[in-house]
């Protein structure tokens, strides 16, 4: 068994109409590949989720979800983070989700 680090970087794309009207774009999953692979060439898995959160002032809101999971290094974790930064500016996100995660993987 091998260890390392994966981070996960959650990018919603639920935004109000108000926000809408302004040109605020929702997240363009193949832009953001493409921005994904510039900070990792050698590789990276996107998944799709539905996610649930509930604001203060609404009722819940559910809203599709693109999960970036990219195995690395602990010293990657700075080139992580601004990933994570350029995609909340890309996409205007009042914020995106990084996690950390010390993994145990074979591959069989």
């Amino acid at each position: 068994m091998s260890t390392q680090r994966l981070f996960r970087i959650y990018l919603g794309s639920e935004i109000e109409a108000s926000r809408r009207q302004y040109g605020l774009e929702i997240v363009d999953t193949v832009k953001a590949t493409e921005i994904v692979a510039k900070h990792f060439p050698k590789g990276f898995t996107v998944l799709q989720g539905l996610g649930h959160y509930l604001p203060a002032d609404r009722p819940l809101v559910r809203e599709s979800t693109t999960i970036f999971e990219i195995l690395g290094e602990y010293t990657d974790a700075p080139q992580v983070r601004t990933l994570a930064e350029e995609l909340k500016r890309e996409f205007r996100q009042d914020s995106v989700i990084l996690t950390v995660s010390d993994i145990f993987f074979d591959f069989i």
